[in-house]
Order: C-alpha cells, then structure tokens, then sequence
C-alpha cells in the first residue's frame, strides 16, 4: 500500500491506520505501507527525499509484490501516486487506487487538458478504482466512462462489547 505518514492526522492516514490494524489483527493480508511524505518534519526537500526512498523501495519490493494499493488525494498527492502506478503498470501489477480528495470534483471531474488525460490513462488502465461516496463513483463513472469504480466508506475502529478501545475492530460507517 503506498499512501501517507500514518504520523499525520488527516482522512487518509486515518483510513490506512484502520485497514492496518484490520489486518494485523486478523493476520488476512499482508502488505508493506510505504510512505510517500513526511509529516511532521516535511519540508520540501526532506519531502523529496522521502518520495525518493518511496521509489527506490517500491522498486526493490515489485517482482514480489501482488498488488498496488494507492492511497491519493488531488494535485502533488494524485502526481506521486501516478509515477507508483506508472511502475505497477510495467511489472504489470494489479492496481487499486483509493481516492480521499476533499476537492474531489474540482480536482477529477473538471479536469482538463494534460491532467484529465494522466487520470483517464491511470484510471481506465486500474483494476480498481475506490471513492468515498455514491456521488463520486456517479461522477467518475460517467466523466470517464469508467466501468471499474466502486465505493467504499471510510472505515472506523470501534470499540466491541468485551474488547477495549485499544482492541478496536474496523466497521465500516453506515450508508
């Protein structure tokens, strides 16, 4: 899975700190969460520098690797992402890309010019493409003419009756 620094407090690194712990706990998957910033200390150079090891990991990692799960948002997000899915491609991995943008329609629907095409190659050409909500797969879908869009909620730990919060269990939010 490539995504944030699971230091910060935003969306995405919520939503990958819950599918992490879900999966630990029930040991069903096992994947390697590679960072593609740094967080707390992110300039724009410790930034590139971080980008820079992300690569060279995802390199190293992708003739073993069986899928590539993207984790993005809009502009520099969606752009370090696209160059991961541009290396998944050539291995020619199976790609899912997870989008968490909070300017979503701006962003992926009102596209244009060399941008729309970047998301129409690294959509169209994705196993999977996840978004938030029933209005982004209508919109996506029917922007790109996309077939392979699906939703899925963000998920919360909550705690269960007889496990502490600490031992929180992933449930997905109501529709």
């Amino acid at each position: 899975m490539v995504g944030c620094d699971l230091t910060s407090q935003g969306g995405i690194a919520s939503v990958v700190k819950c599918l992490y712990s879900e999966a630990e706990r029930t040991g069903t998957v096992d994947y390697t969460l590679v960072k593609t910033t740094d967080y707390k200390h992110g300039t724009r150079l410790t930034n590139l520098l971080v980008f820079a090891g992300c690569l060279l990991r995802i390199l190293v990692a992708m003739p073993s690797t069986d899928i590539v799960h993207l984790q993005a948002s809009s502009h520099v997000s969606f752009y370090r992402k696209h160059l991961v899915f541009f290396l998944a491609r050539l291995w020619r991995k199976p790609v899912v890309w997870h989008l968490h943008a909070s300017r979503f329609s701006e962003f992926f629907i009102m596209a244009q010019g060399i941008r729309r095409r970047m998301i129409d190659v690294a959509f169209r050409s994705s196993d999977l493409v996840l978004v938030l909500c029933d209005l982004f797969r209508t919109q996506l879908a029917e922007s790109y003419g996309l077939k392979n869009v699906q939703v899925l909620r963000n998920p919360i730990a909550s705690a269960t009756p007889g496990r502490s919060a600490s031992e929180a269990v992933v449930r997905r939010e109501p529709a």
